[in-house]
Parts: C-alpha cells; sequence; structure tokens
C-alpha cells in the first residue's frame, strides 16, 4: 500500500537540464546573471563568450522514494 500518490510526469516540469559548451573554445558554461537587464545567461570563464538562457531553469532536483 502505498501512502503517496504519484504523479505522472507532466510536459510543465522540467527533466534534465544539460551541460552547455562555448562554442569558441569548448569549455564548459556556467550560469550568470546579467544585472542591468536581469537576463540569465551562461559564459565561459575563459574567453568571453556569453548567450543567453532558454529556460530560467539551472538545476533539477528530483526526489523519489518508496512509502512503505
Amino acid at each position: 500500500m502505498r501512502g503517496v500518490a504519484m504523479e505522472s510526469e507532466g510536459p510543465s516540469e522540467p527533466g534534465f537540464v544539460g551541460i552547455r559548451f562555448c562554442q569558441e573554445c569548448n569549455n564548459m558554461l556556467y550560469p550568470k546573471e546579467d544585472k542591468e537587464s536581469r537576463v540569465l545567461l551562461y559564459a565561459c570563464r575563459n574567453c568571453d563568450y556569453q548567450q543567453e538562457a532558454d529556460s530560467s531553469c539551472i538545476y533539477v532536483n528530483k526526489i523519489t522514494h518508496e512509502v512503505e
């Protein structure tokens, strides 16, 4: 018997966000805030490459466990 009903994953729930890489030097891009325009960017730490984020989600923490 389950104490918590498991809901099916809908299209509105975010999945794996993924890792983005710099198009110029192939290093990993890190999330960064542009404080003037209040936009989320992904920026390279080794060169000046930046790109605007497609989504405001940068991390997904999915917790699944069974209740006995």
